[in-house]
């Protein structure tokens, strides 16, 4: 009876007691919980009534941590017993010899121990991360954890410093010695023409998130969703990386997703039959169009025969006039052809188109373009400088074609007026001035035709011509064709042979969004350039140029796309000057391009951010004010205004604050890069040394810093 009271006592007061004194080594009889007399605390001799089959499993653990422990919890009903010599903990296939240190309401011998309802037994050691801890009594596997690479465990690679703790046979994160309740993840429904997908949303540093089983109707689906299926219940069941298991039933979501899917089907299929309705219209117009057409057909040629008739009375008159005509214009020809040749002129169909006074080669030239379609003796034309140093020429330039005339450092390459004359009349023929920039160094320049006071009275013919090949040439750019110019060197020798031109096409609204030139890792050829056509679709050669180096790059581009190009030449992580011809885009300057990090075209300002959006729109810098609805620093979440930011941890703010966001938008998602916090106070005027006339309030702004 005094063993009875005494462990009463020890159970009520929640001590150790039984450690600390002497246990009598004669036998311990126990009939009912009443009759408990002072002896030793053998397993033979313990009664059915005291429970000797507990429950074992691991109540905490955490694996290479600061400070690595296991915690083991031993519960009965009511009153337990527990051999410790059976008590066996594998740790990595070796039985684990370590002091244990005792929890609860106990009496203890050497190894034998008589506990009411629960004893916690705790175990400090340094775990490696690839660990596999067995707890064995009786040899019988009671509860096994594990991380390790090679083998299905419970736990498939923890991360570091990681604590867990088990509630009701549910694993919970432990964060300075506090619970962390597992996060609900969002899901993402994505419908098309056959199944439906359901993804799951998250971002945070430990719990990861997976669905594992889809049951529709109460019934397991192997395989996709079909969005035809009758759904009359959804559920989902997905796990997180702490082995627990999560249902829940998505049926509403579905249905509201079905039922915008089926609405956007059916505005497809009007707007696929109103197509319809459109193309069978036109085809009918096209068939009137036809009938209209042949009946024009039978019309003319109705009128053809008649003024055939009417013609062949009179041809003989009229050929007999032609001839004579011919006769006269070819012995006036003749005339012409003897007086040029004693006194040549220069054709003012000749026209300077392009001038290049400093190209990254180092050469110099000038283009000349012939509007008409003759040949045109270039014996009697001069090209000179604003200094009157001449140019040679060639003896002659081809119909409807282009001579590149290269100079040997006769152009001025800042200022300079080139001018094509007529050698007996010193009449301008074309002339071009030009400027030097930072934007045009190293380019080719164009000249703007001028309208000459001695050439005022060209023949109008002759200026239609002139429009009518230019855009013909023009038109063939458009297209994308390659054309080729004859270029003679100072010494009027062609070479035409030597090098092929290809053209850029300037018609064109693509501008440069976003520049990678520090990529991870090592730079070769993970370079790009992004680019956006803001005009209409385009094939053909477009030019960039970086660091004063010019690129053609041949690409096709729809409207609004974007399009990745890797550059040809170095993209340099200092300074550097890069711009797109053509474009309406002006010179674009970066410095210091840090690695994982690009520059990209925000809110019209080339900014450095690591938020990269490769061949996607480029993030926006926007603000609101707004009252903070919810916050969690666990996942680093706020909601202000039915809007979720994600934000940085350790800040001082808290719900219902009233909040300035200046935030980031990239892909429908939003990142706060600051909070201010807004709080209205009244500015006190006392003891100051300045004479204010009236202020009321003041606005203090307090900056958090993420």
């Amino acid at each position: 009876m005094k063993a009875l009271i005494l462990i009463v006592l020890i159970f009520t007061t929640g001590t150790t007691y039984a450690d600390n004194q002497t246990i009598n080594k004669s036998d311990l009889n126990i009939t009912n919980q009443e009759e408990i007399t002072d002896q030793s605390i053998e397993k033979p001799n313990i009664n059915a009534a005291i429970n000797q089959n507990p429950e074992i499993k691991i109540k905490k653990f955490s694996f290479n941590s600061d400070r690595d422990y296991l915690n083991l919890e031993i519960k009965t009903k009511n009153f337990g017993f527990i051999d410790i010599s059976k008590l066996k903990i594998i740790y990595n296939e070796t039985k684990l010899d370590q002091d244990y240190i005792y929890e609860g309401e106990y009496i203890k011998d050497e190894n034998n121990i008589l506990y009411k309802k629960n004893i916690t037994i705790k175990i400090h050691k340094n775990f490696k991360q690839e660990s596999n801890i067995q707890i064995y009594y009786s040899d019988i596997l009671m509860d096994q954890v594990c991380n390790q690479k090679v083998r299905v465990c419970k736990f498939n690679q923890l991360p570091k410093n990681i604590f867990l703790e088990r509630e009701k046979d549910l694993w919970f994160l432990l964060k300075a010695n506090k619970k962390v309740t597992t996060i609900k993840p969002k899901l993402e429904i994505i419908l098309n023409q056959s199944a439906i997908e359901i993804k799951i949303i998250q971002k945070d540093p430990y719990l990861k998130f997976e669905i594992d089983k889809i049951f529709i109707n109460n019934i397991i689906k192997e395989g996709k969703i079909n969005i035809n299926d009758e759904i009359n219940s959804l559920e989902i069941q997905y796990k997180d990386n702490l082995s627990n298991l999560y249902r829940e039933n998505i049926t509403e979501l579905i249905n509201k997703e079905k039922i915008k899917y089926t609405e956007l089907e059916n505005l497809k299929k009007e707007i696929k039959n109103l197509n319809e309705k459109i193309k069978n219209d036109l085809e009918a117009k096209e068939i009137q169009k036809e009938l209209n057409n042949n009946q024009l057909k039978t019309e003319k040629k109705n009128l053809n025969e008649l003024k055939n008739n009417q013609l062949i009375t009179g041809k003989k008159t009229l050929d007999a006039l032609v001839s004579n005509e011919l006769k006269t214009e070819k012995e006036t020809q003749e005339e012409n052809t003897k007086k040029n040749k004693t006194n040549p002129s220069c054709s003012s169909k000749l026209n300077l188109e392009k001038i290049n006074p400093n190209n990254k080669n180092k050469t110099e030239y000038v283009i000349i373009y012939n509007s008409s379609t003759e040949n045109i003796n270039l014996e009697g034309c001069i090209l000179i400088d604003n200094k009157n140093n001449q140019i040679k020429l060639p003896e002659k330039i081809n119909n409807l074609q282009r001579i590149k005339v290269y100079s040997k450092n006769i152009l001025n390459n800042d200022y300079d007026k080139i001018k094509l004359i007529e050698k007996n009349s010193n009449k301008n023929i074309s002339e071009c001035e030009y400027k030097i920039n930072s934007t045009n160094r190293y380019q080719e320049i164009s000249c703007d035709t001028l309208e000459i006071e001695n050439n005022k009275n060209l023949n109008l013919v002759n200026q239609e011509t002139l429009k009518k090949e230019k855009s013909k040439i023009n038109f063939l750019n458009t297209e994308n064709t390659e054309e080729t110019i004859q270029e003679i060197s100072n010494d009027g020798t062609s070479n035409q042979n030597k090098n092929e031109y290809e053209k850029p096409n300037l018609n064109h609204n693509i501008i440069i969004t976003e520049i990678n030139a520090n990529p991870e890792g090592k730079d070769k050829n993970k370079e790009w350039i992004e680019l956006l056509n803001k005009g209409e679709n385009f094939k053909g050669v477009i030019e960039i140029q970086i660091n004063g180096k010019k690129e053609l790059h041949k690409i096709e581009i729809e409207r609004n796309q974007y399009l990745t190009l890797e550059p040809k030449n170095i993209l340099t992580n200092s300074k550097m000057e890069i711009n797109i011809i053509g474009s309406e885009q002006n010179l674009i300057i970066t410095n210091n391009a840090l690695e994982k990090h690009s520059y990209a075209l925000i809110n019209n300002q080339f900014q450095q951010t690591e938020l990269i959006s490769k061949t996607k729109k480029n993030p926006i810098k926007e603000n609101l004010e707004c009252t903070i609805t919810n916050i969690n620093l666990n996942t680093n979440r706020l909601e202000c205004k039915d809007i979720t930011f994600f934000i940085e941890s350790n800040m001082n703010i808290k719900e219902n604050d009233k909040v300035k966001i200046n935030y980031i938008k990239l892909d429908n998602h939003y990142y706060a890069e600051e909070i201010i916090k807004i709080n209205e106070k009244k500015l006190n005027l006392k003891n100051t040394g300045f004479t204010i006339l009236s202020i009321s309030s003041l606005i203090f702004m307090h900056k958090i810093s993420l």
